[in-house]
Formats: structure tokens, sequence, C-alpha cells
């Protein structure tokens, strides 16, 4: 093995499912091409390779208010740690809805815990709100 991080049972690397997802494939691609990956193992990566996407886009660095628009045109629901964003924008005017996690970092290790809850979430989420994850700790 070469030290990366693999789907426990198998020798598929998380990058593998990275690499697909920013290549524009889905992940029930993904799980087609790796029989041995359950849904239920790829999931929590998911969030992972958003963070990865954005970063890609040329997005970092933008303001709350480009950035908004920005994910508007390609998702529906943006997630953040940026505590200013409901304050700064009017998040009503977007068309996508913002899921805020209230952490006091943006560890991965941080946020990894929250996810059940953002999953929750993410059923109740409408265009133009926001709705917030509280930390545990």
């Amino acid at each position: 093995m070469s030290g990366e991080l693999v789907f426990t049972g198998t020798r598929v690397e998380v990058k593998t499912l990275v690499d697909y997802l920013k290549s524009g494939h889905t992940l029930d691609d993904f799980l087609d091409g790796f029989p041995t990956v359950s849904r239920k193992q790829a999931e929590p990566y998911l969030e992972t390779t958003m963070e990865v996407a954005v970063a890609e886009a040329g997005w970092a660095g933008k303001t709350n208010g480009e950035l908004l628009r920005l994910a508007e045109q390609r998702f529906e629901v943006l997630l953040s740690t940026d505590k200013g964003i409901p304050h700064q924008q009017n998040v009503s005017r977007f068309d996508l809805a913002v899921v805020l996690l209230r952490a006091k970092s943006n560890a991965y290790e941080v946020l990894a815990p929250l996810m059940n809850e953002v999953r929750a979430k993410l059923e109740y989420t409408e265009p133009g709100t926001v709705l917030e994850v509280p930390s545990a700790n």
C-alpha cells in the first residue's frame, strides 16, 4: 500500500472517488466501477470533494456575494463555516440554501461529526434560506 487513505476492506483509495467526482462522474458511476466500495462508505467523503471543487473552481478568495452567485449556478446548497454570510448577504435573493456549520474550526475532524445532522437538515432546505448546524462542542 502507498500510505493513502483507502475504503475499509478494499484497496480503493478515497482519492479515486475525489478524482471521479472532479472529472464530472457521479457517485453511482464510481460505485458501479468499484463494487467493493459501498454507498455508505463513500457518502461521508462527498463533503470533502465539495471543498476540493470550490478551490479548483477558482472560487477561493471570492467575496460572499460572488461565492453565492457562483454557487447558485451549480448547486442547490452551499455548506459554509462563514458566520458572516447571514449578516452580510440577503440570502433570500439567491436560488440556493446555505447550511451554516457552527464550529470552532473548519478542520475535518471538527466538521465530520456534524455531517449526519447536515444530511438531516438537507431534507428541509429551501432556496433562499439559512439553516444552522451547531457544533456538539
